[in-house]
Parts: C-alpha cells; sequence; structure tokens
C-alpha cells in the first residue's frame, strides 16, 4: 500500500484514495507500535520493582497501578515499613527508573 504524502505530513494527497482513511491507518500502525513499547516498558519495571521489592505479587504490583502512595501503603502493609521509608524508598525507586519515560 502506498501512503499518500499528506497522511506522512507533507502538505497534499498524492494517492488517489481517501487521505482521511491513509492517517487512520497511520495512526493506528503508530499507536499499535507505541503500545509494544509501553507493554514492554512496563514488563521492565515490574522486573525491577520485583527484584528491589521480592515479596510483592504481580497483583500487588498491578493493584499499585503506578501510584507511588499505593506502593507505599502496599510496602509498608507487606513489609511492615513506616509510612516515611516506605514513600522515601518509592520516591527513590522512581528517581533511578525515571518515571517520566513511561
Amino acid at each position: 500500500m502506498r501512503w499518500c504524502n499528506k497522511a506522512l505530513g507533507g502538505s497534499e494527497c498524492l494517492v488517489s484514495m481517501n487521505c482521511a482513511l491513509h492517517i487512520h491507518m497511520f495512526h493506528n500502525k503508530e499507536m499499535d507500535m507505541n503500545k509494544d513499547i509501553a507493554q514492554g516498558k512496563w514488563e521492565q519495571l515490574k522486573g525491577s520493582i520485583k527484584e528491589q521489592w521480592g515479596d510483592l505479587t504481580d497483583n500487588d504490583i498491578t493493584e499499585a497501578r503506578g501510584s507511588a502512595q499505593r506502593m507505599a501503603g502496599i510496602l509498608q502493609e507487606k513489609y511492615g515499613k513506616t509510612r516515611g521509608v516506605a514513600e522515601r524508598e518509592v520516591d527513590e525507586f522512581w528517581t533511578r527508573h525515571g518515571r517520566d519515560d513511561l
């Protein structure tokens, strides 16, 4: 399939098909790639979490849903840590693992 120039960021359609179709197809492929990348990063992150806190299960990690506060609460529950210690550990973890990359 040929891509129209407009769908790829150009200024005009060079294909005799509907540009909206091309744009839709282009964005769907791009979104699929982004989902694959995000899934890969999530799997790496889960592995890092398990390395640091080996008693956490997949369910614990899923329950945290990326929230530092929920993760700190789970650490308190699983490890008997104080709130302050758990929050500090989570903050240090996110700093080391570049949360902004997620």
